[in-house]
């Protein structure tokens, strides 16, 4: 597959990723760009971008700690929709970053990645909400365990992403 094929179709799986779990995606996308760290300096897009912060152990470390209390927060029976309009904003801005970060390091158009990642997030946001609904409606199953093995396949997916393609 070619090299600007793979940058969109990764623009989606992580527009995927943040339309499940928004903060799992920036963490990702920042562990991406860290073990990557010598592209971004051969990619004077990304290294002149005010995305290029995500390539600090810092913002790491601090992202993956941010999708850790995201997975534990969502559980709690006060929290909002994901499909209300700030919560499918942020996932939609996570999906858009993150599809304008790999576009960045492969020199593919950030504008296209973000808004690939961008309609991801959004379509997976409904799709992973109403599915969890039905699931949890139609079978025994309590909406924690559900959204635990919705935590399992975000955290499968993101390492995937984040070690996948090293190229």
């Amino acid at each position: 597959m070619r090299r600007d094929s793979k940058t969109y179709l990764q623009a989606a799986a992580l527009g995927v990723v943040a339309g499940m779990r928004s903060a799992t995606a920036s963490a990702t996308v920042a562990s991406y760009v860290h073990q990557r760290r010598g592209r971004i300096l051969a990619s004077p897009e990304l290294a002149q971008s005010p995305l290029r912060y995500l390539a600090s152990p810092l913002a790491g470390n601090a992202l993956s700690l941010f999708a850790l209390g995201e997975m534990v927060i969502d559980k709690l029976p006060f929290v909002p929709k994901r499909t209300a309009v700030p919560s499918l904003a942020a996932r939609a801005l996570s999906g858009g970053v993150a599809g304008a970060v790999v576009a960045l390091m492969y020199r593919g158009s950030p504008l296209l990645a973000g808004l690939i990642g961008a309609l991801s997030a959004t379509g997976a946001t409904y799709g992973a909400y109403y599915l969890r609904q039905q699931l949890t409606e139609n079978t025994a199953v309590p909406d924690a365990v559900v959204g635990g093995l919705e935590d399992l396949l975000v955290i499968g997916a993101g390492y995937y992403l984040a070690h996948s393609n090293k190229s």
